[in-house]
């Protein structure tokens, strides 16, 4: 067997049988120098002098280089689950990353009420947006405590996953939450730049986060809210109507009291879908208010059907015989 494979090539200085690898890089399969007569001995795995070469190893899911997932590495997680995708819009300093991280480090402590964290394929992505969160200066708060989002490629959405089970029901859900630039939310507005927003498409709930200092103040309440009524007819105009439910997120409510009763006149644009309005205060500086108050609410509602036409995947529908055309014809046969 040895001298056979030691005559595996007609070139006298191959090296195949102690490399397992041809020095011209030729296929083994159809080299034009390898002998016929032994052509049987070139498999998945070659045995040499008593031996199995190894194998190749087992190919193991590998996620982009950047911090963020891309939609490639999107697909490579929904093919084997479903995921709730989440679109998160705001202007620039509404707080979008911020209620992330908030979401993040309650999670990394535990203190999710409700929820369990089990697994994350963007965990060095959240680390690096919740690196301001944990610099503190003498005991106080640092002026910002998240970076400003920017992406690798301006044209296409960045992701973040999370994968979570509810303790009550120990039911999993994994979560794709976008994390955008505000000034794409921005574009929108004023330009009604959509070309990005296709991932809006596939969305099972859109977030839009709201300062609520904005809205408190009486010189910029009317013009935020006026910005918020046209974001929100620009959304449902691209998705031509198939609106998934929206929930107006408002942020950095440890600072100002309820100012939810300035934007419920926004839930009456809700046509086909649902608005909702969440308060939550991602930090806080407010003994009252303990930090990270209201995200675990908005992670409670994500699962829960609200009046989205789209949200139900295969509606109930009371269809009669006659109006089934496959009945029909077998009938008129």
């Amino acid at each position: 067997m040895d001298q056979e494979l030691d005559n595996i090539c007609r070139k006298p200085e191959c090296t195949y049988s102690q490399t397992g690898q041809c020095v011209l890089n030729n296929d083994a399969l159809t080299c034009p120098d390898r002998l016929a007569s032994i052509a049987d001995l070139v498999a998945s795995t070659v045995r040499v002098r008593g031996e199995i070469v190894l194998s190749a190893p087992v190919e193991m899911e590998r996620l982009s280089s950047s911090l963020s997932l891309t939609v490639n590495d999107t697909k490579k997680i929904t093919r084997g689950r479903y995921c709730k995708i989440i679109g998160i819009l705001g202007v620039p300093g509404t707080g979008k990353t911020a209620s992330l991280v908030s979401l993040y480090l309650l999670l990394a402590h535990d203190k999710l009420k409700g929820f369990r964290f089990l697994d994350s394929k963007s965990v060095m992505a959240f680390e690096e947006i919740s690196k301001g969160a944990r610099r503190w200066n003498i005991g106080k708060l640092p002026e910002h405590l998240t970076a400003h989002t920017e992406l690798q490629d301006e044209r296409i959405a960045g992701y973040l996953h999370l994968r979570l089970q509810q303790i009550e029901d120990n039911g999993i859900m994994d979560l794709l939450l976008t994390d955008l630039p505000g000034e794409w939310t921005t574009t929108l507005i004023e330009t009604n730049r959509t070309d990005r927003l296709g991932f809006l498409k596939a969305a099972d709930r859109i977030w839009i986060t709201v300062n609520a200092e904005e809205i408190e103040k009486i010189n910029t309440r009317q013009y935020i809210i006026h910005r918020l009524s046209l974001l929100i007819n620009r959304i449902s105009t691209f998705l031509e109507g198939k609106v998934p439910d929206i929930t107006i997120v408002v942020t950095h409510c440890d600072k100002v009291a309820n100012v939810a009763e300035y934007l419920t006149p926004l839930q009456a644009l809700a046509s086909g879908f649902d608005i909702k309005i969440a308060p939550i205060a991602s930090f806080s500086g407010n003994d009252n208010v303990p930090p990270g108050s209201g995200i675990d609410e908005l992670i409670a509602d994500l699962p829960k059907m609200r009046n989205s036409s789209i949200s139900e995947f295969w509606p109930n529908a009371d269809i009669s015989e006659e109006t089934r055309h496959i009945l029909q014809f077998q009938n008129n046969r």
